[in-house]
């Protein structure tokens, strides 16, 4: 149903905002949630931006050290910090990925129930 979907889009931006507030307070002591809700929606919206990166690594990045800036945190330090949310944020992907791909019971479940019911 879509109230799943709504559940699970809401789960997923929980965990993207918790790793960013993770992130900014390895750098910034004072770093607080709002912070991580602004460049973790500010990124995710330049994926609409027609300027691709390598690999798509780039844009996001940019515009996450970006408003930081506008923050009053120093640019190095943004661009380390986004630099550091993406890498984890990979690592993370790629471990669900291993995990789906050698776990018995996931492929049946993808491949016997439907998305939308």
């Amino acid at each position: 149903t879509y109230v799943r979907i709504l559940f699970y889009t809401l789960l997923a931006w929980t965990c993207s905002a918790s790793i960013a507030w993770i992130a900014l307070r390895l750098f910034i002591d004072d770093a607080d949630i709002w912070q991580s809700l602004a460049v973790t929606t500010t990124s995710s919206l330049s994926f609409a931006l027609p300027i691709n990166g390598v690999g798509g690594f780039g844009a996001s990045q940019a515009v996450w050290a970006g408003v930081l800036t506008g923050m009053g945190w120093e640019w190095n330090t943004a661009v380390s910090s986004a630099l550091f949310f993406f890498s984890v944020s990979l690592g993370a992907v790629l471990m669900l990925a291993l995990l789906a791909w050698f776990w018995p019971w996931a492929k049946t479940i993808a491949h016997n129930r439907p998305i939308i019911s």
